[in-house]
């Protein structure tokens, strides 16, 4: 049955009527969702979809499992679209269990799965149930062969985490030839909900025989189960060798040994250079097989002999004092001696010399003494930056040779200057035979933001940083200071070089640069073009324009400060402008889209502002974008005395087309040069004023025909066609006023 709906509306003053008609829908298919209760031996089973009635035509039916499923992600395979053929009421989807191995022994898993039917979900869902048996516990027993530095790790696995503590008791074999007074074993546990445990086994050297092989035979049980035996080997080795001390002494980090030499079984270390608080061990070979500590840490008496251990974990030798010392060892009688034999000479940093910097600018102060691990981070002509573990410098030093990565230590003398606020090495002497010179990594630039730079600005002074997406406060292109900006935080930006493609006020780039002060201006600096990384230019819509030559796809990234919505025809034609040109945009998602990660439907008189990416191309010889990504772009009502006007004037004004196309235009009383009628949907005539007259491309269908020679008033778009300008009106609501001449 068809219904028939009649309307009646006015439109200035002629009254107009239409007739629409609606189809009578078809019946609707109800369907519910089934499933087996769990799954079989085969670890199958199935999920169905039924209509109350058969199907009509091909139904789609999407399967998917709820997140509310216990299953671990990826152990289940099943068909996640399935159909109920034309005629039939059902579709049954197999699920299978193909991940059983992930499964935990005992645990109950639930699949809960829902459906879609042409793409509207069920309301209800179903639960496949499984419970895969539970595994008993095993234990594995195992131990090192060897003892290494003096530790024996004894270990015992279980195939699962135990359920509750477990105690493992291990008693030596009556076959072991280790004595059990060289040997400290440990309380053995497995936490609960572990199935991993270990224990060192500590080993004093002390009371065994120079040269003799020891064996241990470990037996392992849990209760009254024996779950393995382990074996590891010892033999004492003679003391006499290579020995040397190691620790944190003459600016080394446990990472160098310091050579003794030795006669009779008296080993002696001199000029060892040492500050208070560091400390040392001896050691054989430069290896940890033996080493000696103290029997309790803290400082030794100088110029007495003192007991020093080989037994593990034994405590560090500490330095009383600053100074040169020698040092004496005598391994077989475990016995050492410290002598402080001179003073040190000053061990400075970084942070010392910018300490240094005169109050006064241009003024110099003095330093002298030892410089250790000063890394050159980065080099332009004569600035020469360094840094160490305290902070970072500018050294000015012509034809230095100095390449980044180069790592300096030793004696320096010099002078700081404080040039224009920035702490500077202006002078720097040595000699080459008390210079070391090695290889550094240079670190990365740190990554911040303007805010954060200006925060701590005068812990980042002379070190380089990372600044992402950072907008051009003026043109960049000239050697010189210009400006740059995030948000509300901006700075000076100085080039000490000139560009070679200039970066447009507005436009978003990256630039790895250094943090300089000038006098009272925190600003960054860069001494080479390749500092600027990625630059997002700053565009307009006639920039688009320009792009779209061909019917291929162009791509484009730009930051825009304002596009404009003037009109949506639709909800998949937007028009957008800026004060440079229009263009129109094929959504074809429609009007709702992602700006900054969250939903938001475009209307007129709405501003786009952002980074924005996208495609354009020729369509029918008329620019048109097809694409565009709004990630990183904001949208939201503009003012409206902000929002762009309708171009005016009269028609023979009419003549900028790539300045007038897709912008809207308000015309009054013009004048129709031939009939506008009411059995079209869209038709072409001319409209005139007495300039001249301009193609109209009428869009909708009148609901009464408007004679030649009527004057109207309306708002339109302008567009193109056959490669020339005319005004097209989409709706009848956009035609405000007509006269009809008597």
């Amino acid at each position: 049955m068809k219904k028939f709906l009649k309307y009646f509306f006015t439109l200035g003053l002629a009254a107009f009527t239409f007739a629409a008609c609606e189809e009578e829908l078809p019946e609707l298919v109800n369907y519910t969702i089934s499933a087996d209760a769990t799954f079989n031996s085969s670890l199958e089973a199935t999920v169905t979809v039924t209509g109350d009635k058969a199907a009509p035509a091909d139904i789609e039916v999407a399967i998917f499992l709820d997140n509310a499923s216990t299953f671990p992600a990826g152990s289940l395979e099943f068909a996640a679209s399935v159909k109920v053929a034309a005629g039939s009421k059902e579709a049954t989807a197999r699920v299978k269990i193909s991940g059983i191995d992930a499964l935990e022994g005992g645990k109950e898993y639930k699949a809960v799965f829902g459906a879609k039917v042409n793409d509207v979900p069920l309301q209800q869902k179903v639960t496949i149930s499984f419970t895969k048996p539970e595994d008993p516990v095993t234990f594995r027993f195992s131990a090192d062969p060897e003892f290494v530095n003096n530790i024996c790790m004894l270990k015992v696995d279980a195939t699962k985490d135990v359920k509750e503590e477990t105690l493992v008791t291990i008693t030596l074999d009556a076959k072991s030839t280790m004595p059990a007074e060289a040997l400290t074993i440990p309380e053995f546990k497995i936490a609960k909900g572990e199935r991993h445990g270990e224990i060192q086994v500590i080993l004093n050297p002390d009371v065994l025989t120079p040269g003799q092989e020891y064996t241990v035979i470990f037996n392992a049980a849990i209760g009254n189960d024996a779950i393995g035996t382990g074996t590891a080997s010892f033999s004492k080795p003679d003391l006499n060798g290579k020995w040397s001390v190691i620790g944190t002494i003459n600016g080394s980090n446990w990472d160098k040994d310091f050579a003794m030499t030795g006669q009779d079984g008296v080993y002696t270390l001199e000029g060892l250079e040492a500050k208070a608080g560091e400390e040392f061990k001896f050691r054989k070979d430069a290896a940890w097989d033996i080493a000696y500590g103290i029997p309790e840490k803290g400082t030794p008496e100088l110029g007495k002999e003192f007991a020093v251990t080989a037994a593990p974990g034994s405590p560090n030798i500490v330095i009383g004092q600053d100074g040169v010392y020698t040092l004496t060892l005598n391994p077989n009688k475990a016995v050492a001696r410290m002598d402080k034999t001179g003073d040190l000479v000053k061990v400075l940093t970084l942070a010392d010399l910018v300490a240094l910097m005169p109050a006064e600018n241009k003024k110099t102060a003095d330093f002298k003494g030892i410089l250790n691990d000063i890394l050159v981070t980065y080099v332009s002509g004569s600035n020469v930056f360094l840094e160490d573990a305290t902070s970072a410098m500018l050294l000015y030093l012509a034809n230095s040779g100095l390449q980044p990565g180069v790592k300096l230590s030793g004696y320096f003398e010099g002078k700081v200057q404080n040039y224009n606020g920035l702490p500077e090495i202006s002078s720097l002497t040595f000699k080459q035979e008390d210079i070391t010179f090695g290889q550094g990594e240079v670190p990365a630039p740190l990554e911040m933001t303007i805010a954060e730079v200006l925060r701590s600005f005068d812990k980042l002074i002379s070190r380089r940083v990372k600044l992402t997406n950072v907008y051009a406060g003026d043109d960049i292109q000239k050697k010189g200071e210009s400006s740059i900006y995030q948000g509300e935080d901006s700075m000076p930006f100085y080039t000490n070089v000139a560009l070679s493609t200039l970066i447009k006020k507005g436009s978003i780039f990256d630039v790895t640069a250094i943090v300089t002060p000038y006098n009272e201006k925190k600003q960054v600096k860069i001494f080479e073009e390749g500092a600027i990384g990625r630059v997002v230019p700053h565009m307009t819509m006639s920039d688009i324009q320009a792009l779209c030559t061909s019917s291929t796809n162009a791509n484009f990234a730009g930051v825009f400060d304002g596009l404009y919505v003037n009109y949506i025809l639709g909800t998949q034609h937007i028009y957008l402008e800026d004060e440079s040109g229009a263009l129109r945009f094929y959504s074809e998602k429609g009007k709702t889209l992602k700006f900054s990660g969250a939903d938001y439907t475009l209307a007129v008189g709405d501003k786009i502002s952002g980074v924005i990416t996208g495609m354009c191309r020729l369509d029918s010889g008329r620019p048109t974008i097809n694409y565009l990504d709004f990630t990183y772009a904001t949208a939201a009502a503009a003012p409206a005395d902000e929002q762009p006007k309708p171009v005016t004037g009269t028609l023979a004004s009419f003549t900028d087309l790539a300045g007038l196309m897709y912008r809207r235009v308000y015309l009054e009383d013009v004048t129709l040069e031939a009939d506008v009628v009411n059995s079209k949907n869209s038709q072409i005539i001319n409209i005139s004023d007495a300039t001249g007259t301009f193609p109209l491309h009428v869009r909708f269908k009148p609901s009464q025909t408007l004679p030649k020679g009527a004057k109207v008033t309306f708002t339109g778009t302008f567009d193109v066609s056959g490669g020339k300008l005319e005004i097209r009106v989409f709706a009848q609501n956009e035609v405000t006023k007509v006269t009809i001449p008597e």
